[in-house]
């Protein structure tokens, strides 16, 4: 499949770029991707970038089946990155958000409420815990993110399950919680 991860150096996508990189064609999007990621220069195509800059993420997207955005984006970045996939051939977004402001609540609702098909994983307290990948899918409800817990790591087991199941949570809000 054909990937594109946005927010590429950040904590998920450092624990979901090692399950995707072998069988799937990565494009990893990000600040200073080259030099943060160059370890993957030979497997992915690397590209610097900002997701408020429209031309950059379209042109970075096109040709993608999937795109990964890895980053609590409030409205301005939805907005930015809703309207750069938006028109492109990557119809399908995987996104990791939260409800820690209202603004990443808005951010939220405009890539659920976007044309695009969207699973939108609201995160609950997110937290390092090597080797733990275990998740469990949840409705997303504010009042049991507040006594959930999950791992960077099992956040990026559920988007490599995502990957081998597109189909699966397709236009879906949930949450995760650590099993």
């Amino acid at each position: 499949m054909k990937i594109i991860i946005l927010a590429a150096t950040g904590r998920v996508a450092d624990k979901l770029i090692p399950k995707l990189v072998d069988d799937n064609s990565l494009t990893l999007f990000g600040h200073n991707v080259t030099e943060r990621l160059k370890q993957y220069a030979g497997q992915a195509k690397l590209v610097d970038g900002d997701l408020t800059d429209e031309a950059a993420v379209r042109a970075a997207a096109e040709g993608q089946e999937l795109a990964v955005l890895n980053y609590m984006a409030g409205s301005t970045v939805a907005r930015h990155v809703v309207n750069a996939l938006t028109g492109t051939s990557c119809k399908r977004l995987v996104v990791t958000t939260g409800h820690c402001s209202d603004d990443e609540s808005l951010g939220g609702k405009i890539f659920a409420d976007s044309s695009l098909d969207t699973t939108c994983i609201y995160l609950p307290w997110i937290r390092d815990n090597s080797g733990k990948d275990g998740y469990e899918v949840v409705a997303d409800d504010l009042q049991q993110e507040d006594a959930s817990q999950v791992s960077h790591e099992g956040v990026a087991r559920y988007i490599a399950d995502l990957v081998k199941e597109p189909g699966r949570d397709l236009n879906a809000e949930i949450s995760l919680k650590e099993a």
